[in-house]
Formats: C-alpha cells, sequence, structure tokens
C-alpha cells in the first residue's frame, strides 16, 4: 500500500508577513523666510519588537532624502524656503524593510519682510 506525499510547512521565527510601520511627521505650522525648519518623525513607530530604521522625506522641491535619524532640518539661511505653503511627505522603514504609508505635513512660509517705500 502507498502513501499520498505528505507536505511539510515550515514556519521560521521572524517577522515576515509582520504589520507595516507607522509614520509620524510633525511639522511647526508655521515659519518666516530663511528660518530653519525641524521636520520630525521621531514619533513613528513600529509593533514590537520591530523598529523603525530609516526616514524617508520627501522636500518642497521634489527632493527625496533617507535618514537613519528622525529629525531633518531644511531651510535656513543658505536655501530658504520661500513664502507660501509647502508639503513635506514621510515615510519610515522598519528593520524588516517594511514601508509605512505615507504621511504628508503642511508648512506655511510667510515673508516677514518690510517692503521698501519708493517715493
Amino acid at each position: 500500500m502507498s502513501r499520498a506525499g505528505t507536505a511539510v510547512l515550515v514556519l521560521w521565527p521572524g517577522r515576515a508577513g509582520a504589520q507595516s510601520p507607522t509614520a509620524v511627521l510633525r511639522v511647526p505650522p508655521q515659519a518666516e523666510a530663511g528660518q530653519t525648519i525641524v521636520l520630525d518623525g521621531s514619533a513613528s513607530a513600529d509593533v514590537p519588537p520591530g523598529r523603525v530604521v530609516r526616514w524617508i522625506w520627501t522636500l518642497p522641491d521634489g527632493s527625496v532624502v533617507e535618514t537613519p535619524d528622525p529629525r531633518l532640518s531644511i531651510g535656513g539661511p543658505a536655501r530658504p524656503l520661500g513664502p507660501g505653503r509647502h508639503r513635506i511627505q514621510l515615510v519610515v522603514v522598519d528593520d524588516a524593510a517594511n514601508r509605512s504609508a505615507s504621511t504628508t505635513a503642511e508648512i506655511l512660509v510667510r515673508d516677514t519682510t518690510r517692503p521698501t517705500a519708493i517715493l
């Protein structure tokens, strides 16, 4: 009598199929033109025992910056953001390479330079 083949399922400990981390982006609601602005992704989190290991920032000019640090400074005197509303996007990646959904924040940059009167 022969037996039908047997399937073996091997379960590896680890985080395969784990939940994605959650990106949380904090920015000041407004700033002055020329001011350095600190983007803060430190409240981003992963389900334990995982941890967030990369922050991927999409800046107002469309450039993408990837950092191992949850904070990023933009603007400032060397590369000021012009007056107006600017959108910043954040995606985080955990130690199992799971990516979060993106989150977006907006900052209003005000022009505080007084106009020059010409008579």
